[in-house]
C-alpha cells in the first residue's frame, strides 16, 4: 500500500467503499421521487426525445390545469379537443373517487411514427407524455382518432394522472406498487367506461391475456408484493440496489393481477371502499404494505394480506373475465 492511501485504523480502504455504498442506501431507500421524464412507447421508428425547451417554445391548448403541447398549427383543434377530453376525465376521477388527479398532459406529434417518445422536463412538465398523431386525426379530429389514441386519452393518461396519488405517498415501500399501479388502472377503468366502452372492453382483453399466458405456462399464483415491485433501483458496479425486477411476462401481468384485486373488492364492498381506504391512507405519515393490509383488513374484515401475496391467477382472470361480460 503506498504511504498516500487513504485508510481507517484498521487499514483497509474497502471500508470507505462500503461506508460510501451505505450512505446510497440511506439515500435511496430514504427518499422516493417520480421521474422528471416520461417515456411513451409507440410504434417502430426510431425514439425521440423532447426537452424542456422544445416544450416551453411550443404552441398549447389549455382546459383547465391540463395543457397539450403542439408545434404545427394544423393540430390545434385536435389539441385543444383532447384537452378538453382529458379535464374530463381527470374530473371525473375526482368526483366519483374523491381523488384529484395530476394534470398530466401531452405533447402531439406528427410525421413519421416515432419508437418511443421521451418528454424530459421540470415540475408539472414532468407529467407531460408523448403521443403520435396520425395525419387523418389531425386533419379531422378525434372523429377519426385510431385506438392507440382513444387508449392513450382513455386508459393511459387517467392511469398516469393518479398513480402519482399513491406512488408519492407509498413507493418507499416497494412491495407497494400493487396500490399504486392497481388504483390507477381501476381509475383509467372508470373513465374508459364513462366515456369509451370500447376502449375499456379492449384493455381487459389485453390485461386478461397476460394472465392466461401465465397460467398457460403453469403459474397458479401470483405474489403482488414480491413480483410486481416499484421501478426503483440503481447499479453500482456489480451491485444492484433497490427493488427486485421480475421476468418481463410476469411484471407485466402484475398490472392486471392488482386491477383484478381491486376490482373484486369493490364488487363485493363497494366503491365506497377505496374512497375510505385512500381517506385512511392520508392519515399516515409513511404508509407501508403492512399499514395497506391492516386499513384494508378493518374495512372488509378480510386477511387481505393471504389476498394479496398468494392470489389465485385462475380466480384473477374469472374477475376480468365478469367485467368483460358484464359492460
Amino acid at each position: 500500500m503506498s504511504a498516500n492511501s487513504v485508510t481507517l485504523h484498521d487499514g483497509s480502504p474497502w471500508l470507505w467503499v462500503l461506508l460510501a455504498l451505505a450512505v446510497l442506501v440511506v439515500i435511496f431507500f430514504g427518499s422516493y421521487r417520480e421521474s422528471v421524464s416520461s417515456w411513451t412507447a409507440v410504434g417502430e421508428g426510431p425514439p425521440i426525445v423532447i426537452k424542456q425547451s422544445e416544450l416551453e417554445s411550443m404552441a398549447k391548448a389549455q382546459a383547465g390545469e391540463v395543457v397539450v403541447y403542439y408545434s404545427d398549427a394544423a393540430m390545434e383543434s385536435v389539441a385543444t379537443q383532447i384537452a378538453e377530453e382529458l379535464a374530463h376525465a381527470y374530473a371525473f376521477i375526482a368526483e366519483r373517487l374523491g381523488w384529484k388527479p395530476y394534470p398530466a398532459g401531452l405533447v402531439l406529434i406528427g410525421g413519421e411514427r416515432p419508437g418511443a417518445v421521451r418528454v424530459e422536463g421540470e415540475g408539472e412538465l414532468g407529467m407531460t407524455f408523448g403521443l403520435w398523431l396520425p395525419t387523418e386525426t389531425i386533419a379531422e379530429g378525434l372523429t377519426q382518432a385510431s385506438e392507440d389514441v382513444l387508449d392513450m386519452i382513455y386508459w393511459v393518461m387517467p392511469h398516469e394522472a393518479t398513480e402519482p396519488l399513491f406512488s408519492q405517498k407509498l413507493y418507499h415501500d416497494c412491495g407497494t406498487r400493487w396500490v399504486g399501479d392497481g388504483l390507477a388502472e381501476y381509475a383509467a377503468y372508470i373513465v374508459s367506461g364513462q366515456f369509451r366502452p370500447d376502449v375499456q372492453q379492449a384493455r381487459l382483453k389485453g390485461r386478461l391475456r397476460t394472465i392466461e399466458r401465465l397460467l398457460e405456462q403453469g403459474k397458479k399464483s401470483y405474489n403482488l408484493p414480491q413480483e410486481f415491485q416499484a421501478f426503483r433501483s440503481v447499479q453500482i458496479v456489480f451491485l444492484r440496489l433497490g427493488c427486485a425486477k421480475s421476468p418481463h411476462e410476469v411484471m407485466v401481468a402484475g398490472y392486471a393481477v392488482a386491477l383484478a384485486i381491486w376490482l373484486d373488492l369493490v364488487d363485493k364492498y363497494g366503491e365506497e371502499l377505496v374512497r375510505r381506504f385512500w381517506q385512511e391512507l392520508q392519515k399516515l405519515s409513511r404508509p407501508t404494505n403492512q399499514d395497506v393490509f391492516r386499513i384494508l383488513g378493518t374495512l372488509t374484515g378480510e386477511d387481505v394480506k393471504v389476498k394479496i401475496t398468494q392470489v389465485d391467477l385462475q380466480y384473477a382472470a374469472e374477475v376480468l373475465k365478469k367485467h368483460l361480460t358484464s359492460n
